[in-house]
């Protein structure tokens, strides 16, 4: 369903998985991401729900990189999807301070933003 669905019930369908964290889950979760974060605005809403459900991997290096690159994206909400995924893994300082030394200024302003609003 998540292949041929329309972005609405992709959506609805990427909630209802989150409720039953596991390794298909996130994987259903990273491969949709991928698949929907660099399409147009109003097909991209899969993988802003994607990015806020991988908030519950925060042990995996995969997750972390593919949230780390959706920091860059050109969707607003993406970027803060991921930012606030990110803030929740409770990073050490030192990796925070490195995200926060991106060269892409609005990458940084998510993770500020969504660290003072956890």
């Amino acid at each position: 369903q998540l292949e041929t669905g329309s972005v609405d019930m992709v959506c609805s369908v990427l909630r209802l998985l989150a409720k039953a964290p596991g390794e298909k889950t996130k994987n259903a979760l990273v491969t949709t991401f991928e698949k929907y974060a660099d399409q147009p605005e109003g097909s991209a809403a899969p993988a802003y729900v994607a990015a806020n459900c991988l908030a519950r991997y925060p042990d995996d290096s995969r997750v972390l990189d593919l949230l780390v690159n959706g920091l860059t994206s050109c969707h607003w909400q993406l970027r803060m999807n991921c930012a606030r995924s990110i803030v929740s893994f409770q990073l050490p300082e030192e990796k925070m301070n490195q995200l926060l030394a991106l060269e892409d200024p609005y990458a940084k302003d998510a993770l500020v933003y969504a660290m003072k609003n956890k």
